[in-house]
């Protein structure tokens, strides 16, 4: 027969036993923030410029100008893209480089929906010949992403994320390529889906 002491100390054995069975993997119900790895297509009609300086056929020496427009994500994130920037051409060295600002507007399966701002870095060669729509001498850019701290709103709020992409940009600055990174959503709903 057991000692009342001896029943005690069972009792709350058990009864811690249970509590920490019925609460799971977790503590206090807490979840690990989803983390969605993706690759997704864009399409960009044309960056539009808003100023130029010292840009022009025969020039040398860097050409600056600044530009806004907007791209369309589709895939894994679906999203539409806004945003404005900073183009750097250097003509006698091929080489071109930027810095955008994106606000991107849209779901990503894994998360949700809402919006979030990138900061990206661009650079990449100039003088190659692009095919297709508005075929002529043209330039690829690779880029670096990652989204800006609070910038995200609904379903992206306090997201965090990194990636890459890849650009082919054609005589008129309509360009496509790729995006592929990873962002976490620790509001997000890791079972969305978007259609």
């Amino acid at each position: 027969m057991l000692s009342k002491r001896r029943l005690a100390a069972t009792v709350i054995a058990v009864t811690a036993t249970a509590a920490l069975v019925s609460a799971g993997p977790s503590y206090a119900g807490a979840h690990p923030a989803p983390s969605v790895h993706f690759t997704s297509p864009f399409k960009d009609r044309g960056t539009n410029p808003d100023s130029v300086h010292s840009c022009s056929p025969g020039q040398t020496g860097v050409c600056e100008f600044r530009f806004h427009g907007s791209a369309d994500f589709t895939g894994k994130l679906s999203a539409f893209d806004d945003y404005f920037g900073y183009f750097w051409v250097n003509p006698e060295a091929h080489q071109a480089e930027a810095e955008t600002w994106d606000r991107t507007t849209g779901a990503l399966n894994g998360c949700g929906e809402g919006s979030f701002v990138l900061h990206q870095h661009a650079f990449g060669p100039t003088g190659y010949n692009t095919t297709g729509e508005g075929a002529g001498p043209g330039f690829k850019l690779h880029l670096t992403w990652e989204i800006l701290r609070g910038s995200g709103t609904g379903d992206f709020t306090g997201a965090t994320g990194s990636g890459t992409g890849d650009g082919d940009f054609t005589p008129t600055l309509a360009n496509t390529g790729t995006y592929t990174g990873t962002i976490t959503c620790p509001n997000g709903k890791p079972s969305y889906r978007h259609h």
